[in-house]
């Protein structure tokens, strides 16, 4: 059985483009952590714009909810070293600030490193599948250690690039 795929990766300099991820997170540090690894659901929002053929700058807001409640705002890149058929692999860092658990201040530094695989549908239409890696540093917070938070998670991304239409 052969899989048609018509649509190709574009050249997406110029263009701002929506995403939005879901996945389970695998949290595996923090203060509540243990030998087991924690599991819950992860969301996350971007934004992206192709700068040039094969790099964008990159927005994005993460929320690794599952009793942490780590949240996470990263500005970075991501490099596309193909666009010419319709599966992209591609990879983003970036960094930002980030909070550990719900009440704890956007005050710590966050990373997010991903990469994956993208299938272009249309011009402006894409679906990845990808893993993420996010660290927050802990510290200590009323005199209490709290370790940092480590998590995994493997998702799946639906993009939209909209502007400028064409």
């Amino acid at each position: 059985m052969l899989i048609s795929m018509s649509a190709f990766a574009s050249d997406l300099t110029g263009k701002l483009g929506l995403n939005y991820t879901v996945g389970p997170s695998f949290i595996i540090g923090g203060s509540d952590a243990n030998d087991a690894s924690r599991v819950g659901p992860q969301v996350g929002a971007g934004l992206e714009y192709g700068v040039v053929r094969n790099l964008a700058a990159t927005f994005s807001y993460d929320d690794l909810e599952n009793g942490f409640q780590a949240q996470a705002l990263t500005f970075g890149a991501t490099i596309r070293p193909t666009v010419q058929n319709s599966l992209s692999p591609f990879v983003n860092a970036g960094i930002g600030l980030g909070h550990r658990y719900s009440g704890d201040g956007w005050d710590h530094f966050a990373m997010k490193f991903t990469g994956g695989i993208e299938h272009f549908f249309t011009d402006n239409l894409s679906l990845a599948g990808l893993i993420s890696y996010y660290y927050i540093p802990g510290g200590h917070d009323n005199h209490v250690n709290i370790g940092d938070v480590h998590a995994f998670v493997p998702g799946v991304r639906l993009s939209y690039y909209f502007w400028p239409a064409k």
